[in-house]
Order: C-alpha cells, then sequence, then structure tokens
C-alpha cells in the first residue's frame, strides 16, 4: 500500500475525525488483518483559526508543513481544512511533482455532481465558499446562494466549534441553515467546513447531507489502496 499523509490542526478534532473515518473504511476492506491498513502519516499543525487570521505567510508555511510529509514518505497529501485551500497553490509548489496533492473541494464537487445533483447547497467559510463556487461550476453545477448574515453565522458557528462548544442549540441553528439552502432548491447540503461535521450528521437531516471530512478520507483511502 501507498503511503498517505494528513496535513491537520485545523482545525484538531477535525483532521482526527479524517484519520477515523479511514480506518472505519480500513474495518470494512481489511477487516481483522491489520497488515493491510493504510499507512497514514499526520501532520497536526497549531493553526485551528487560519480561516479567521489572513496572513500571506500562511501559504509558505503550509508549504512547509506539507514538505514535511513527503520527506516522511507520503505519496499523497490531504489537506483536512477547506479554508486551507485558499493556499493550495503554495502547497503544490512546495512538493514534488510525484506527489498527489489533493484538491479535497474539487473532489467534493465532482463527489456531489457524479452523485446526480446539480443544485447545490454549501456551507462553508466565507475563505473556501469562492473555491467552492468555482468547483461546483466547473462541474456543471449551481450553488444555492447564502445571504451576507448566513454566512456571518457559518463563520462564527464554526468559530464556536473550534472553541470547543457541542450544544443542542448549535446543532440547530446548523441545521437550520442547512433547511434554508433545501427550502431555495438545493438538492442536497454540503458541509464545507471539516469542523461542521463534527456537530451534524447524515441522520439529523432528510435530505443528502456531504462531510468534505468523508470525502477527503475516501480519496485518501483509494489512493493507499491502489
Amino acid at each position: 500500500m501507498r503511503p498517505i499523509g494528513i496535513l491537520g490542526g485545523m482545525g484538531p478534532e477535525a483532521s482526527a475525525y479524517v484519520y477515523l473515518e479511514m480506518i472505519n473504511l480500513s474495518y470494512k476492506h481489511a477487516a481483522q488483518d491489520m497488515e493491510n491498513y493504510p499507512h497514514i502519516l499526520i501532520n497536526n499543525i497549531p493553526k485551528p483559526n487560519i480561516f479567521e487570521r489572513y496572513d500571506p505567510s500562511t501559504g509558505q508555511y503550509l508549504g512547509e508543513q506539507a514538505n514535511i510529509l513527503e520527506n516522511a514518505g507520503a505519496l499523497a497529501v490531504g489537506v483536512a481544512c477547506n479554508s486551507a485551500h485558499h493556499f493550495w497553490a503554495d502547497m503544490r509548489a512546495a512538493l514534488s511533482p510525484s506527489i498527489w496533492l489533493v484538491d479535497m473541494i474539487d473532489e467534493v464537487a465532482k463527489k456531489v455532481t457524479l452523485d446526480g445533483w446539480r443544485q447545490i447547497g454549501i456551507l462553508s467559510s466565507s475563505m473556501s465558499r469562492p473555491l467552492y463556487l468555482k468547483a461546483v461550476a466547473n462541474q456543471h453545477g449551481e450553488v444555492c446562494p447564502l445571504s451576507d448574515p448566513e454566512q456571518e453565522a457559518v463563520d462564527q458557528i464554526i468559530s464556536r466549534i473550534l472553541a470547543g462548544e457541542r450544544t443542542p442549540a448549535l446543532k440547530q441553528e446548523l441545521a437550520g441553515l442547512a433547511d434554508e439552502q433545501i427550502k431555495r432548491g438545493a438538492q442536497c447540503v454540503v458541509l464545507g467546513c471539516t469542523d461542521l461535521p463534527i456537530i451534524l450528521k447524515q441522520a439529523d437531516v432528510p435530505y443528502p447531507l456531504y462531510s468534505s471530512n468523508d470525502v477527503l478520507a475516501e480519496v485518501l483511502f483509494n489512493f493507499a489502496m491502489k
């Protein structure tokens, strides 16, 4: 199997979510054959609020941290933070051409459109939303509108999750924003921030709910198993 790397810490619980989802996929694939589990390298960096504190030097820093995973042996690197994809080009430039830097946002857009959805609700940070708009458009889909106050509410929910809040009220607020996307014509809703699936699950809503964490985990797992 091919070693893969997870660049995480943005926030840390979301990175653990991706890792655990890969382990769950391993259970289904390898059962009790522990030698058939993927080789996973994790670099958990101390930058949980990357989308709140824009700094142009962040791209260089993320590239350096991705390069640590390459030097440790990773042949593919997944970044467990949608907002960090704002600096995707910096990370790509820091890696050898042979290393696959997964574009999680593109992979999510491919997944939902391949599943047949064209009207897509996106709940993400304000930093990553433009990236989702472009990625979905490239797959010939449409993103349902989100008002400025609603985007601010999503950003605040992310900050509260990063601060450790796990209340029913917070889940209800996020679910309400997702419900509103469906009312506006969305056929599905994407949780385009890796922190959001920590509090809202598919079992909580009656419509298709996509977690960017799950998509990244599946893509990395499939690469490792080739």
